[in-house]
C-alpha cells in the first residue's frame, strides 16, 4: 500500500514538472541554447511543412536554391516562387488571389483585410557563417538544422546553436571567437545589442555570468584567460582590481573603516578575492602601517598594544595569530616571524610550538620539511631530535 502511494506521488510530481515546462525537451537538444541576441525575434510568414513525405524526399537545395552559394549569414535563403511552382502551380494563380490559393503558402493572408501579402521579418543572425564552405565539405544540412525534417511549421528549433557547432568544430582559444561572432576592429566581441548583452552559455567552461560569477570568475579566468580576453579588455578588470576604487556592488559603504573588523571575523572571506601577501600588504605599506613601509610614510600610530603586553606579556600576539593568521599576513611577511622564532633569530629561537610538540614533530617533518626550514634552516639537523614515535 505504501509503495503504491509512493509511486502515485512520484507520477503526480512528474506530471506537474511537465505541465510547468521543467521536463519535455531533453537537455542539450538543438534549440535549447538559442540566444535571442544571436537570433533576434523572427516573424516567418511562409508556411512550409518539412514533415510532408513529398518534401522529405527532396534534397534541401531543390527548394533552397541559393544555399550552396551563400557565403554570408545575411543572405535570404527562403525558397523563391520559381522553386515552388513546379509542384504547386495550381495554387499560384494571381487572378484568383483567395485565402485558399495565396493563404496556402502565405501564413496570415486575408484578402478581406488587405490585398497585400504578409511579409516575413527575418533579421540577420549576428554571426558569421558560410553555407558554401560547409556544402563544399559535403556537410549534410540536417547535421546543423536538426530536427528540421520533423518540423511541421517553420520555427526557431531548427536553427543551429553553439553546442551543435562544437560537435564538429573543436573549441578554439579565445582569439578564435571572432571567427563566428561579430567583433570590433581590435578583434574583441561585440557584446551590447538592443535585445541585451551577449553572455557566454553556462555549459561553456563554467562561464555562466550569474550572481555567483563575482566569486567564480577568478578561477575561470586563471584557467581560461584567453576566453576572457575575447570579450574583455584589461580596463574591465582594473575597474575593481586597481586597488584605488572600491566596487560598490561588493562591499558596503564605509568599508575602509569596517574591513579590519570583518577580516578578523572572516565574513566575508577576504581571500576568496584578495591575496593577503600582495593586495593587503601593498595597500598597508602605502599607508605606512607595515614594518616594510618606507620610513618617509611610516605612521606613528600604534596598531598593537604596548610591546610589554603584545610580545613579552602572556604571548598575546600568539593567540591572535592562531585565531586569525590572515589578519597578521595583511601587514607582516614570513621573515618578521623568523626574526624572533628562527633558530638563529634575535631571541635565539623562541619556540612557537605548543607543549608536547616533540611527540609529533617527526611525522610532520617527513610530510613537509619546508615548513621546518623556515625557522631551523637545516632540517637534517632535526632528524635525530624528531624521530617518529
Amino acid at each position: 500500500m505504501n509503495r503504491l502511494i509512493k509511486i502515485t506521488v512520484l507520477q503526480v510530481i512528474a506530471l506537474l514538472l511537465v505541465a510547468f515546462g521543467f521536463l519535455g525537451r531533453g537537455r542539450g537538444e538543438p534549440g535549447d541554447d538559442l540566444s535571442s541576441i544571436i537570433y533576434p525575434k523572427r516573424d516567418h510568414r511562409l508556411r512550409v511543412n518539412h514533415l510532408h513525405p513529398e518534401h522529405r524526399s527532396l534534397r534541401c537545395e531543390r527548394c533552397h536554391i541559393s544555399a550552396r552559394r551563400s557565403s554570408s549569414a545575411a543572405d535570404r535563403l527562403i525558397p523563391p516562387e520559381s522553386a515552388c511552382e513546379p509542384c504547386h502551380a495550381e495554387r499560384i494563380d494571381r487572378d484568383q488571389n483567395s485565402a485558399y490559393n495565396c493563404g496556402f503558402c502565405h501564413h496570415g493572408y486575408d484578402p478581406a483585410v488587405s490585398s497585400a501579402l504578409p511579409i516575413s521579418n527575418l533579421p540577420r543572425p549576428r554571426i558569421h557563417f558560410s553555407h558554401a564552405k560547409h556544402a563544399n565539405r559535403h556537410t549534410e544540412c540536417t547535421r546543423c538544422h536538426h530536427p528540421i525534417e520533423k518540423e511541421k511549421e517553420v520555427g526557431r528549433y531548427a536553427l543551429p546553436d553553439m553546442r551543435s557547432c562544437l560537435t564538429c568544430h573543436e573549441p578554439l582559444q579565445g582569439t578564435g571567437c571572432a571567427m563566428c561572432h561579430l567583433a570590433d576592429p581590435a578583434g574583441r566581441l561585440r557584446l551590447r545589442f538592443p535585445q541585451g548583452q551577449l553572455k557566454p552559455p553556462g555549459w561553456l567552461l563554467g562561464m555562466r555570468h550569474d550572481r555567483d560569477w563575482t566569486v567564480r570568475h577568478r578561477w575561470v579566468g586563471a584557467d581560461n584567460g584567453d576566453f576572457c580576453s575575447a570579450c574583455h579588455r584589461e580596463n574591465d578588470c582594473l575597474r575593481c582590481h586597481d586597488g584605488r576604487r572600491r566596487p560598490s556592488g561588493i562591499h558596503p559603504n564605509d568599508w575602509l573603516t569596517l574591513h579590519s573588523q570583518r577580516s578578523r571575523r572572516r565574513t566575508p572571506r577576504c581571500t576568496s578575492c584578495h591575496t593577503t601577501q600582495t593586495f593587503c600588504a601593498e595597500c598597508h605599506a602605502r599607508l605606512g602601517i607595515t614594518p616594510s613601509a618606507s620610513p618617509n610614510v611610516r605612521s606613528e600610530r600604534r596598531l598593537h598594544p604596548p610591546k610589554s603586553e603584545w610580545i613579552q606579556g602572556a604571548t598575546r600576539h600568539a593567540r591572535e595569530a592562531k585565531r586569525s593568521l590572515a589578519s597578521c599576513t595583511g601587514c607582516h611577511v614570513e621573515r618578521d616571524c623568523v626574526i624572533c622564532h628562527g633558530s638563529r633569530g634575535l631571541k635565539r629561537g623562541v619556540s612557537p610550538h605548543q607543549k608536547g610538540f616533540d611527540k609529533v614533530c617527526g611525522t610532520l617533518l617527513e610530510k613537509n620539511s619546508r615548513a621546518c626550514k623556515v625557522c631551523h634552516q637545516d632540517p637534517s639537523s632535526l632528524v635525530d631530535r624528531c624521530r617518529p614515535r
